[in-house]
């Protein structure tokens, strides 16, 4: 039993601590990465004309550029 509640202190990240300074950054970049892909993403599927359809290989072409550029 006292293995598995070694265990349970090892791997629990209770101890971590991060400065209220990167927790504002992070949640920063996460937010504006977020915005640019929803409205680049459904941007593109919405620039659909009638007459014009955006057939499905673009739309998933336009989300996936989208995500390799935000992740670099």
């Amino acid at each position: 039993m006292e293995k598995i509640a070694n265990f349970r202190e090892r791997v629990s990240v209770s101890h971590v601590e991060m400065p209220r300074k990167d927790i504002w950054k992070s949640l920063g970049a996460e937010f504006l990465g977020t915005f640019i892909l929803m409205v680049v993403g459904c941007g593109c599927g919405l620039y659909i004309k009638e007459e014009d359809k955006l057939p499905l290989v673009g739309v998933a072409l336009c989300w996936g550029f989208t995500v390799a550029t935000l992740a670099q």
